[in-house]
């Protein structure tokens, strides 16, 4: 049942950066990195923001390796 939800997570990343702003996206997929464990769907939508938004840079592909690296790091020191 859990691979549903990210499915359903990964699916509605996707949409929701069509449609919301940027700010909505980065809080949404935030609380994804730390609700599902290795959300590796992260590097997946920094790749579709990038194509979207971004005329040259890859902000978004970075932004969310780093998230990834980020909250990897935070779980283990707050044994999340």
């Amino acid at each position: 049942m859990k691979i549903f939800y990210r499915i359903f997570a990964a699916l509605g990343m996707l949409i929701a950066t069509a449609w919301l702003p940027w700010w909505i996206i980065m809080t949404i997929a935030i609380l994804f990195l730390f609700y599902f464990k290795n959300y590796y769907e992260i590097i997946i939508w920094g790749i579709f923001f990038d194509t979207l938004y971004s005329g040259t840079g890859h902000i978004g592909l970075i932004t969310s390796i780093i998230l990834l690296f980020l909250t990897v790091f935070l779980k283990k020191r707050l044994l999340i």
